[in-house]
């Protein structure tokens, strides 16, 4: 699920024409680019998008912190695992397969 702060961040951003202080190297195309992978829940992508944008995670701000949060959140392993969770109440595989070999 998308970062309800980060995205409406960046909806807030695009709104109002672009950020202002630290955060105002990003470009209009940068916010909406970032604001499309989130909505997509393109991790990888995003992460890649601001490795290539270095200068998105530069300075201070409230979007630079939500940014920078998420650069380092998804370089722990444990970041992707809690994201692809299976629901609790699925059967395991073995239970699966002895119910089919019963039919």
């Amino acid at each position: 699920m998308a970062n309800p702060r980060l995205l409406a961040m960046i909806t807030a951003a695009l709104l109002f024409g672009g950020l202002h202080g630290p955060a105002e190297a990003a470009t209009r195309v940068q916010l909406q680019a970032i604001e499309q992978l989130i909505l997509e829940e393109d991790w990888q992508q995003l992460y890649d998008f601001l490795q290539s944008n270095p200068e998105l995670l530069s300075g201070t701000g409230a979007l630079v912190e939500q940014l920078r949060a998420f650069a380092q959140a998804y370089e722990d392993p444990s970041f992707l695992s809690a994201l692809f969770q299976p629901p609790a109440d699925l059967p395991d595989i073995e239970t699966v397969q002895q119910q089919i070999e019963s039919y």
